[in-house]
């Protein structure tokens, strides 16, 4: 985002994320009071362009896309005038979770998520043709929703969504009429991904875009031992920086906050600091691949036998050994982790990437010890969970890095955003395991 915004219009327009699986749910009416709401999930405006609610996380994986087709699908709307926003983990918590779990994981955003955003669709689209029908005085099954219009076939009359959504919001219509896949006109065939523009001209809002006014700055400093803990730091070279605020301990890291991020960083470089290594200090890659070598010469669990493998390889006319070694690798996201948190005294609002809008807001509640209901996790696009495309068990379904924005931001009492540099994104990540693999094999037996 090229310059600053102001809270005003981050809490306008913010929201949140994510599910594993979504649950529908019948609300008697728009719980949010916003005109044109049909249900939950989409927004009908005056004008006929229709707002589609994701409750997942887009880190390039084209949820956004996917999970708007099937609503545009079963909506029966005009596709070019369909949009999207991140749907709001606040409301989730206050309105009896009509998102579900909000999480994304286990590539299961449209396998777990289409049945519920079918029935959504299909719900607004019957209360918009029982709208048109009651203005026209005519049976709702002598009309038809096509294309973001209603039409009436024996006068030819028509009315477009934007003209009927005030007086569609009504109680909902308990089992919606599906479409048949045979009736499909979106869902099966290629269209331009929505997010695309957005992210073609700069406009697209990731974690590390964000500015509030007023907003601090801070670099994390873990320590380069797994299991480690911070001892103590001299930091008074760091606090004759200009710019620098403070040098303080966060978590079990050390924090330097300053008015940018640059100049944290810098203070960070200038702290004497000693870490309390632990037990893991005398581990390296040596001590572990051998320990892992050690294994593999141990008896272990049989998973699965067929046949006589034994008087197999006894026979084979030829034999391959292959040793495979894997070792402990980083996700390395494209954007590094970062959260911005601002924590009021009755309220907390935390922006990041995140795959888990719910383990951030419940972080957000243990720290500040205000409700879920004061806490409001605003969505951002993810810059990657790891090296390849969006990875359902990625980097950013943790929350390590927001809780830290968090206790700054308490601690401040202003708005602050962790950034960590690339070589702490890379030391301080969930690793995917390291592994040692043997195989044995037997040809022509």
């Amino acid at each position: 985002m090229a310059g600053d915004v102001s809270r005003r219009r981050f809490l306008a327009g913010a929201a949140a994320l994510g599910a594993l699986g979504i649950g529908f749910h019948w609300p008697p009416q728009a719980a949010s009071g916003e005109e044109g709401e049909l249900n939950a999930w989409l927004v009908v405006a005056a004008d006929g362009s229709v707002t589609v609610r994701i409750a997942e996380a887009e880190m390039g994986q084209g949820v956004t896309t996917a999970l708007a087709m099937i609503v545009a699908e079963e909506l029966e709307c005009d596709w070019r005038g369909v949009r999207t926003e991140f749907a709001s983990v606040n409301r989730n918590h206050r309105d009896g979770r009509p998102y579900g779990r909000m999480l994304t994981g286990g590539f299961c955003s449209v396998r777990g998520g289409r049945a519920g955003l079918h029935r959504a669709a299909a719900e607004a689209r019957e209360r918009l043709v029982a709208a048109a029908a009651a203005r026209w005085g005519v049976p709702a099954a002598s009309c038809r929703a096509e294309q973001g219009f209603v039409r009436h076939a024996g006068s030819g009359r028509q009315l477009g969504y934007g003209e009927l959504a005030k007086a569609a919001a009504r109680p909902p219509v308990r089992e919606p009429p599906l479409k048949s896949p045979a009736e499909y006109r979106l869902l099966g065939r290629p269209l331009a991904r929505l997010d695309t523009p957005a992210k073609v001209d700069g406009s697209a809002l990731y974690g590390i875009d964000v500015r509030l006014p007023g907003m601090l700055y801070a670099a994390i400093a873990h320590c380069p031992v797994v299991g480690g803990t911070l001892e103590r730091f001299d930091e008074a070279e760091a606090l004759r920086r200009p710019g620098v605020a403070a040098i303080v301990e966060v978590a079990g890291a050390l924090a330097a906050v300053a008015d940018n991020w640059w100049r944290a960083n810098e203070a960070l470089a200038a702290v004497r600091v000693t870490w309390r290594e632990g037990d893991n200090a005398k581990l390296d890659s040596g001590v572990l691949r051998d320990r892992f070598r050690a294994e593999l010469a141990s008896n272990g669990e049989l998973a699965c036998e067929r046949g006589d493998f034994a008087a197999a390889m006894a026979v084979a006319s030829r034999r391959l050994e292959v040793l495979y070694e894997m070792p402990f690798l980083a996700h390395a996201a494209m954007e590094p982790m970062n959260a911005t948190a601002w924590v009021t005294e009755d309220r907390v609002d935390v922006w990041l990437g995140t795959q888990s809008p719910d383990r951030v807001a419940a972080a957000a509640s243990r720290l500040t010890a205000l409700n879920l209901d004061r806490i409001h996790v605003h969505q951002c696009y993810l810059g990657g969970t790891d090296a390849g495309v969006g990875d359902g068990f990625g980097r950013r379904f943790e929350s390590d890095c927001a809780e830290q924005a968090i206790a700054l931001s308490k601690r401040f009492a202003r708005p602050v955003k962790v950034l960590w540099s690339r070589e702490q994104d890379m030391r301080n990540d969930f690793y995917r395991p390291m592994s040692t693999v043997a195989c044995n094999a037997g040809l022509d037996a």
